[in-house]
């Protein structure tokens, strides 16, 4: 039997972050992961639609 052996190198993986910082938990890590993936997106930073608007930015 062949023995576990990780088949991808998690030194650059992290937690997706709020826009303020703060890391996500539970099933929003996976799920933000697999967005990033899908879509090619390398910033792990996410915010809502609410919270960009807070912050005074503009969304198309």
């Amino acid at each position: 039997m062949k023995p576990w052996t990780q088949p991808w190198n998690a030194a650059h993986v992290s937690r997706p972050l709020r826009h303020n910082g703060q890391p996500h938990a539970g099933i929003n890590v996976l799920t933000l992961w697999a967005t990033a993936m899908e879509r090619h997106y390398s910033a792990p930073i996410w915010m809502t639609f609410r919270q960009a608007l807070k912050l005074g930015d503009h969304i198309q």
